[in-house]
Formats: structure tokens, sequence, C-alpha cells
């Protein structure tokens, strides 16, 4: 009973999962599938190229995002310093994705390459009421 109620929660969780996108029926996760010793493994982890070619090469696809998932960064505001998980990922993430944001501006906050979004929580940490919008951070002290 306790296994069919834990495989319960399980699926259930996950086809729950992120179901707040918009357009969560049009988003799709390309996976790596190669042959090494003697079997074959799976993983998110393509070549960065992959998605320009993609977007490139089949005009059904409307966008394209890379995702890097979980760096661990040095996060530093003035004589504050947080490590925090870090994703990096290409412009075109936030206007794929359904995140709520609380400021900036879904289709220009990543535009520029040394631009960041960060939680509300994260912001509180670093700047706590300041307003964080326009800020520079330090990334591991760099």
């Amino acid at each position: 009973m306790a296994s069919a109620i834990l495989i319960l929660l399980w699926v259930q969780n996950e086809i729950s999962f992120d179901r707040f996108h918009v357009y969560k029926d049009r988003l799709y996760e390309v996976w790596e599938k190669e042959s090494r010793d003697g079997g074959t493994q799976t993983s998110l982890n393509t070549q960065q190229l992959m998605a320009p070619a993609l977007k490139k090469d089949f005009p059904e696809i409307e966008n394209t995002t890379r995702v890097s998932w979980n760096n661990s960064i040095l996060l530093a505001y003035g004589d504050k310093h947080i490590k925090g998980d870090v994703i990096w990922v290409d412009p075109a993430f936030l206007t794929m994705f359904s995140f709520p944001m609380i400021k900036g501006d879904t289709k220009t906050a990543l535009l520029d390459p040394y631009s960041i979004v960060i939680t509300q929580k994260m912001a509180i940490k670093l700047f706590g009421d300041e307003d964080p919008v326009g800020k520079v951070l330090k990334f591991d002290n760099s």
C-alpha cells in the first residue's frame, strides 16, 4: 500500500510540475542519447550549438533557449556576500516560460549579456529595502 501511494505521489508531481506556464503545451526539452561502454545513456547535456541550429533548420520551432543548471556563484553587493545557485539562460528564456516578475520586463530583462534576474528572496538578502533594478553585483569577486 505504501509503495502504491509513493508511486501515485510521484506521478502526480510529474504531471503537475510547471503546469503554470502559459505555453506549457508548446515547450519541449531536448535530450542527448549516446552509446557508451556497451550501453545507452541519456542526459540533458547537449551541444551549445544545438539550440540555434534547431531554430534555423526547423521553421516550426518558434524559439529556443539554452539552460545551464545549478552553478553555485558568490554574489556580492556592497559588504554583503551570498552564495547562490545560478542558471545561465538565453534571453528568450523569460518569453518562453511564465515566471512572474515583480520588477522589470521579461522581453528586455536578459538582452544585455551582463544582466541578471534574481528572485525576490535573493533581492531582499542582497538589497534589503533598496530597489534592485539597475544595481551592479559582483560575481565570484569580479
